[in-house]
């Protein structure tokens, strides 16, 4: 019976879990750099990085051909210009509301 509702609540909390992990770009777990890891640290970056992530994906389902490519590339160039900001919550913070405003700028074209 222990074991159980052991498994039970372990289920719980990976299903709890499982929306934002989709979604989510940055692995706290193993932070892929140094602006990865300054993200992990700020609770308001992470939000940042769940919302450009969230909406990124939702685009990239509803986007096909050049319209995917563009937006794609443009991901790429954000996470690599994020790359920069790697020592600074600041201008981490600038870069996802900048690309929060591109995202709404691309919903709005397409």
């Amino acid at each position: 019976m222990r074991f159980a509702l052991l498994a039970l609540a372990a289920f719980a909390v990976l299903v709890m879990d499982a929306p934002r992990a989709e979604a989510q770009e940055v692995n706290c777990r193993r932070p892929a750099s140094a602006a990865d890891a300054m993200v992990c640290r700020y609770p308001q970056l992470l939000d940042l990085d769940d919302r450009v992530a969230r909406r990124y994906a939702h685009l990239r389902r509803e986007l096909y051909g050049r319209d995917r490519n563009e937006l794609e590339r443009d991901h790429l160039q954000f996470r690599r210009a994020r790359r920069d900001c790697y020592d600074n919550a600041r201008c981490l913070e600038a870069m996802y509301h900048r690309r929060l405003d591109e995202l709404r700028e691309y919903r709005r074209r397409y």
